[in-house]
């Protein structure tokens, strides 16, 4: 009975190292990582990925998820989206323009769908935003908020590109 106790035992720890030693998820090491703010401060552009099927199936079938407080003056937003296979491969560039005009929670949201990638899997693609730039309701460019960005479980990486934007990380 000892004997199986110990070897079950020994068998959990192994399983258990295994586990946590598998490949760390892209961008959960990341920093800055976002700090909490008080509820007066100007709120962040917040960015979140999903796919179809998880991002496991083809072709990648990619959403954008934007979303930021009433309160802003960040009103509508323009950029860049690629997508690409290797950092020297491009594979897919969409240009975007969007609209916060769909309300949720206090929050301004919008989506923006990225064009189906064939042959390949959301889970082997890079995603990168750049380009950006954010417009008043009066359609007047002005400073971009700060962006936060959160984990993609869905794309091989997610990141901002742009100079002169504050990018902070999130799980």
């Amino acid at each position: 009975m000892k004997r199986v106790v110990l070897l079950l035992f020994i068998g959990i720890v192994v399983y258990t190292r295994w586990i946590d030693s598998t490949a760390v998820i892209p961008g959960d090491l990341r920093t800055p990582r976002c700090e909490a703010r008080a509820m007066s401060a100007v709120g962040r552009l917040n960015i979140e990925s999903s796919a179809k099927n998880y991002g496991v199936s083809k072709p990648c079938e990619a959403l954008l998820d934007l979303y930021i407080s009433k309160k802003t003056s960040l009103k509508s937003l323009s950029g860049v989206v690629s997508v690409f296979e290797r950092p020297d491969s491009r594979l897919l560039k969409h240009q975007f323009h969007i609209v916060f005009d769909k309300p949720l929670q206090g929050m301004l949201q919008q989506d923006i769908a990225v064009a189906p990638v064939n042959g390949h899997s959301c889970r082997d693609l890079s995603f990168t935003i750049n380009s950006l730039t954010c417009l008043d309701d009066a359609d007047q460019v002005i400073t971009c908020p700060a962006i936060r960005l959160k984990t993609s479980m869905v794309f091989q990486d997610l990141l901002i590109d742009d100079d002169g934007v504050d990018v902070c990380f999130d799980d």
